[in-house]
């Protein structure tokens, strides 16, 4: 695991990662890209994508819509709180061909049910892809507002269990860090639930800072 550092929020709200001791254990290969280009792809698709607007009523998600494509985005992330906002901007966006990837609305100590959001993109047509809660080493992302000394673990806890009940479901289930050390908890977690089968149709996407 990463070497321990400080639990401090910075002036953002956020801990800032730990340094990593972890070596890789997955070489890049030939088979390995081949495999990730199995996973779907919008129509057209340029790599291009933008954060969806976080106002999600009628009149803005068409206004958003229109700005992804006045820059020909072929890819955009949706923060939908529940599943029918996740179903209605979904479809507004695949029905144009802008790839949805939808991020559930809550906190990582807050109850959801992820198989719902799999259902809703999937009831559009459009590919699964589900993003299960949001840097958690923000306090923004947690209940109370105050990150737990234990955050770590419960984020991985609670990530490996949604993340399985997202990939049963049929959906790609997304992790979203600042650090490394939060990523290790996570493949750790799912080596503890025997769930290694999620990283079939898993994505993850970090920021280091």
């Amino acid at each position: 695991m990463s070497a321990e550092a400080e639990q401090t929020p910075n002036a953002s709200g956020r801990i800032p990662p730990t340094a990593v001791t972890r070596e890789p254990t997955v070489a890049i290969t030939p088979e390995n890209i081949a495999f990730l280009k199995k996973f779907p792809l919008p129509p057209n698709d340029n790599g291009r994508g933008l954060h969806f607007h976080l106002d999600l009523r009628d009149e803005v998600v068409t206004e958003t819509v229109d700005h992804l494509q006045s820059i020909n985005a072929t890819w955009t992330q949706i923060y939908a709180q529940d599943p029918q906002q996740a179903q209605k901007v979904a479809k507004a966006c695949w029905d144009v061909g802008i790839m949805p990837v939808m991020r559930i609305g809550k906190k990582v100590d807050e109850g959801f049910e992820a198989a719902a959001y799999v259902r809703a993109l999937v009831d559009v047509g459009a590919p699964p892809y589900i993003q299960i809660y949001n840097e958690p080493n923000d306090n923004r992302e947690w209940k109370d507002k105050r990150t737990p000394s234990n955050w770590k673990e419960i984020f991985a806890r609670n990530w490996a269990r949604e993340a399985a009940r997202v990939f049963d479901a049929g959906g790609y289930p997304g992790v979203q860090t600042l650090g490394h050390g939060e990523l290790e908890a996570v493949v750790d977690a799912v080596r503890f639930n025997g769930r290694e089968d999620i990283w079939e149709r898993a994505w993850f996407n970090q920021h280091n800072y």
